[in-house]
């Protein structure tokens, strides 16, 4: 996040990802979740580039949640950061490059944020639906978000080492 083109490359990222987020991705939801293309983004720059450096996008990507959610502001970014964290100590701990597991953490990561974010949603909705409904929804929201998000690491994987941001 140094370099003047990193960050001009992460702020254009946010806004696409939190306009598609926004506008397209209740049309294509199931089951009434539509994915999180903010989250997919979160873990996909923390998945391809790491480091410390990489929890200011992630900070950012959460603060933009927040924004388009109408939660209390931080409330999102809290999940998200603790979502970096967690995939990046499994990173470190496990010392691992191998690309299957490396996705799979990040996709087990992604889940679990969105039934956290789902249920800081339940919160402040002064508990409104069911937790059960709630917790489905969310449940839904990361399978889908996931599926997303292995399908875009999918790909990045196969581009060359140059074309990769970090």
């Amino acid at each position: 996040m140094n370099s003047p083109r990193a960050v001009v490359l992460l702020t254009v990222m946010v806004y696409v990802a939190a306009a598609a987020n926004a506008s397209i991705c209740s049309r294509v939801a199931i089951w009434g979740a539509p994915p999180d293309l903010l989250a997919v983004l979160a873990i996909i720059w923390m998945t391809l580039s790491g480091g410390q450096n990489s929890l200011v996008a992630v900070a950012a990507l959460g603060l933009s949640h927040d924004l388009i959610s109408g939660q209390r502001l931080g409330a999102g970014a809290a999940c998200y950061l603790l979502a970096a964290f967690a995939l990046e100590s499994w990173q470190l701990r496990l010392a691992y490059r191998h690309t299957s597991l490396q996705k799979g953490a990040a996709l087990v990561v992604l889940a679990g944020l969105e039934l956290a974010l789902t249920g800081i949603e339940w919160l402040e909705s002064g508990m409104g639906p069911a937790l059960a409904d709630a917790l489905q929804h969310g449940l839904v929201a990361g399978v889908y978000s996931a599926l997303v998000a292995g399908l875009a690491l999918g790909l990045l994987h196969t581009l060359p080492s140059q074309c990769r941001f970090s």
